[in-house]
Protein backbone atom coordinates (compact mmCIF):
# COMPACT_ATOMS: atom_id res chain seq x y z
CA UNK A 1 0.00 0.00 0.00
CA UNK A 2 1.17 3.49 -1.28
CA UNK A 3 0.10 6.66 1.03
CA UNK A 4 -0.22 10.18 -0.94
CA UNK A 5 1.58 13.22 0.54
CA UNK A 6 -0.31 15.94 0.39
CA UNK A 7 -0.87 19.79 2.28
CA UNK A 8 -3.82 20.66 3.48
CA UNK A 9 -4.71 23.43 5.82
CA UNK A 10 -1.28 24.25 6.45
CA UNK A 11 0.12 20.87 7.38
CA UNK A 12 1.84 18.12 5.70
CA UNK A 13 0.17 14.72 5.38
CA UNK A 14 0.26 11.14 4.18
CA UNK A 15 -2.74 9.74 3.59
CA UNK A 16 -3.83 6.19 2.26
CA UNK A 17 -7.51 5.02 1.36
CA UNK A 18 -9.98 2.80 2.75
CA UNK A 19 -12.22 1.76 -0.46
CA UNK A 20 -15.48 0.50 0.21
CA UNK A 21 -19.59 0.57 -1.15
CA UNK A 22 -22.47 2.54 -0.01
CA UNK A 23 -25.12 0.00 1.46
CA UNK A 24 -27.87 2.07 -0.07
CA UNK A 25 -26.93 1.56 -3.67
CA UNK A 26 -23.49 -0.30 -3.96
CA UNK A 27 -21.78 2.90 -5.07
CA UNK A 28 -17.74 3.49 -4.78
CA UNK A 29 -17.10 4.58 -1.59
CA UNK A 30 -13.91 6.19 -0.75
CA UNK A 31 -12.69 7.51 2.73
CA UNK A 32 -8.78 8.83 3.69
CA UNK A 33 -6.87 7.96 6.80
CA UNK A 34 -3.23 9.33 7.99
CA UNK A 35 -0.62 7.11 8.10
CA UNK A 36 -1.35 6.51 12.08
CA UNK A 37 -4.70 5.20 11.11
CA UNK A 38 -6.72 8.74 12.28
CA UNK A 39 -9.84 9.05 9.55
CA UNK A 40 -9.14 12.11 7.71
CA UNK A 41 -12.44 12.45 5.60
CA UNK A 42 -14.67 11.28 3.15
CA UNK A 43 -13.23 11.41 -0.44
CA UNK A 44 -16.85 10.20 -2.04
CA UNK A 45 -20.31 11.30 -1.23
CA UNK A 46 -23.53 9.11 -2.56
CA UNK A 47 -26.49 10.89 -4.17
CA UNK A 48 -27.81 7.66 -6.54
CA UNK A 49 -26.93 4.90 -8.70
CA UNK A 50 -23.24 5.32 -10.53
CA UNK A 51 -21.95 3.44 -12.90
CA UNK A 52 -18.89 1.01 -11.15
CA UNK A 53 -15.91 2.74 -10.84
CA UNK A 54 -17.42 6.32 -10.70
CA UNK A 55 -17.98 8.49 -7.73
CA UNK A 56 -18.88 12.18 -6.86
CA UNK A 57 -16.46 13.93 -4.64
CA UNK A 58 -16.68 15.93 -1.47
CA UNK A 59 -15.55 18.78 -3.20
CA UNK A 60 -17.10 20.78 -0.19
CA UNK A 61 -15.57 19.12 2.91
CA UNK A 62 -12.15 18.16 1.16
CA UNK A 63 -11.87 20.96 -1.86
CA UNK A 64 -8.08 19.76 -2.74
CA UNK A 65 -9.07 16.55 -3.43
CA UNK A 66 -9.99 16.68 -7.02
CA UNK A 67 -6.49 18.28 -7.81
CA UNK A 68 -5.04 15.40 -5.72
CA UNK A 69 -6.70 12.52 -7.63
CA UNK A 70 -5.78 13.62 -11.35
CA UNK A 71 -2.24 14.53 -10.66
CA UNK A 72 -2.03 11.40 -9.09
CA UNK A 73 -3.47 9.69 -11.99
CA UNK A 74 -6.42 8.07 -9.79
CA UNK A 75 -8.99 9.77 -10.97
CA UNK A 76 -10.18 12.22 -13.69
CA UNK A 77 -13.29 13.90 -13.96
CA UNK A 78 -16.25 13.89 -15.81
CA UNK A 79 -17.78 17.34 -16.39
CA UNK A 80 -20.50 16.56 -14.31
CA UNK A 81 -21.75 17.75 -11.23
CA UNK A 82 -24.46 17.10 -8.97
CA UNK A 83 -26.11 20.73 -7.32
CA UNK A 84 -27.07 19.63 -3.74
CA UNK A 85 -27.82 22.63 -1.15
CA UNK A 86 -25.32 25.52 -2.46
CA UNK A 87 -22.56 22.64 -3.36
CA UNK A 88 -21.91 21.14 -6.81
CA UNK A 89 -20.15 18.41 -6.54
CA UNK A 90 -18.28 16.84 -9.49
CA UNK A 91 -18.45 13.68 -10.85
CA UNK A 92 -15.17 11.69 -11.33
CA UNK A 93 -14.28 8.20 -13.04
CA UNK A 94 -11.92 6.33 -10.72
CA UNK A 95 -8.61 4.18 -12.59
CA UNK A 96 -9.50 1.24 -10.20
CA UNK A 97 -5.63 -0.29 -10.32
CA UNK A 98 -4.23 2.78 -9.08
CA UNK A 99 -6.96 3.39 -6.40
CA UNK A 100 -5.83 -0.43 -4.91
CA UNK A 101 -2.24 1.28 -5.15
CA UNK A 102 -3.70 3.48 -2.07
CA UNK A 103 -5.99 1.23 -0.22
CA UNK A 104 -5.87 0.01 2.79
CA UNK A 105 -5.27 -3.79 2.81
CA UNK A 106 -9.20 -5.24 3.12
CA UNK A 107 -10.75 -2.74 1.10
CA UNK A 108 -13.66 -4.71 0.14
CA UNK A 109 -14.84 -2.91 -2.81
CA UNK A 110 -11.91 -4.74 -4.50
CA UNK A 111 -13.77 -7.99 -2.89
CA UNK A 112 -16.89 -7.94 -4.94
Amino acid sequence: MKYLSIETHGRKRRICFLTTSYAQNGNLAVLSYEENGEPFADVTVNFYFLEPGCAFIDANNFPEIGNILEQEGIATPMNQYKRSGYCDYPLYEFNMAKLADYSMPGSDYFLI
